[in-house]
């Protein structure tokens, strides 16, 4: 039986917006290595006026990848947001921490702007269930 039909395991990524981050990251190459690093448009959004970025920081070969805690700070943190981002976030293999910073380390080699719009794509995601559970928050 074949498993052509079978779903991927990784979202397909849109090649346009994919080619933007990896323009982006070529610009920012020089900040790169800056204690702040550099931070990366990835052409998604939470919601009209809130863009996705993505802080891209390198040390040496080792990379940290993170949203500087964007989607919490943008949904609050209703009771639970920490266990609800955490089952989220491990779907994709990233971190999150308490303060609502999710993030991923990576080495050179790897597809450094694959993980940044991957990572903007879970942050989002964490912005939306915090949003759903906020909504079943009973006052």
């Amino acid at each position: 039986m074949s498993d052509a039909s079978a779903a991927p395991t990784q979202p397909v990524i849109a090649a346009g917006r994919l080619a933007h981050v990896r323009r982006s990251l070529e610009v920012a190459e020089p900040s790169l290595e800056e204690p702040s690093g550099a931070v990366v448009d990835t052409a998604a959004a939470y919601r009209q006026d809130a863009p996705v970025v993505i802080r891209v920081r390198r040390r040496g070969r080792r990379y940290e990848i993170s949203d500087d805690g964007g989607s919490v700070r943008l949904a609050g943190r209703p009771p639970g947001w920490l266990d609800r981002a955490e089952r989220v976030v491990a779907t994709e293999g990233f971190n999150i921490n308490g303060r609502g910073v999710i993030s991923v380390p990576a080495v050179a080699g790897r597809d450094i702007a694959t993980l940044a719009v991957r990572l903007a794509d879970t942050s989002r995601a964490v912005y939306l269930e915090l949003l759903e559970l906020q909504a079943n928050v009973r006052p």
